[in-house]
C-alpha cells in the first residue's frame, strides 16, 4: 500500500485570543498485514493562544494521536499538553514551553515532561 493523509484545520481570531482546532490521519506505506503492524495514526490537536501585548503571548495545547495496529493488541493514545510563553525583543524572540507527554512512543505509562527554551534572532 502506499502511504496516505489527510489534515483539516480551523483557527479563529477575535482580538488578542485565537483558538484552532485540527484533524489528521495517517497511513504508513507499506502497512502490511503482519501482526505488528500499523495501520493508522489518527491526531486531534487544539489550541488557544492570548496576545498580552505586543511583546508577550501566552498560549495552551492539546494534542492527541492514537495508533491503529493490525491486531488485538492494546492500542495506545499517546498525549501532549503544552504551555508556552514568548516574549519579543526588538528582533529577538525568547521562548520557552513546558510539556507533559503521556504515553510517550505510544508505550503505556512511559510519560515524560520535557522544557524548551529558544532563541530566534533576526538580522
Amino acid at each position: 500500500n502506499k502511504a496516505e493523509e489527510g489534515h483539516i484545520g480551523a483557527k479563529y481570531a477575535y482580538g488578542p485570543v485565537t483558538v484552532g482546532y485540527g484533524k489528521g490521519y495517517i497511513s504508513p506505506e507499506n502497512n502490511t498485514t503482519a501482526a505488528t503492524g500499523v495501520t493508522a495514526f489518527v491526531n486531534t490537536s487544539y489550541g488557544i493562544g492570548f496576545k498580552v501585548n505586543d511583546q508577550l503571548s501566552v498560549s495552551y495545547t492539546q494534542e492527541k494521536s492514537h495508533v491503529d495496529l493490525n491486531t488485538n493488541a492494546s492500542e495506545e493514545t499517546l498525549k501532549v499538553n503544552s504551555i508556552q510563553a514568548a516574549y519579543n525583543i526588538g528582533g529577538a524572540t525568547v521562548a520557552v514551553s513546558q510539556d507533559d507527554i503521556q504515553n510517550d512512543n505510544y508505550t503505556t505509562n512511559k510519560d515524560v515532561k520535557e522544557t524548551l527554551f529558544t532563541l530566534v534572532m533576526a538580522f
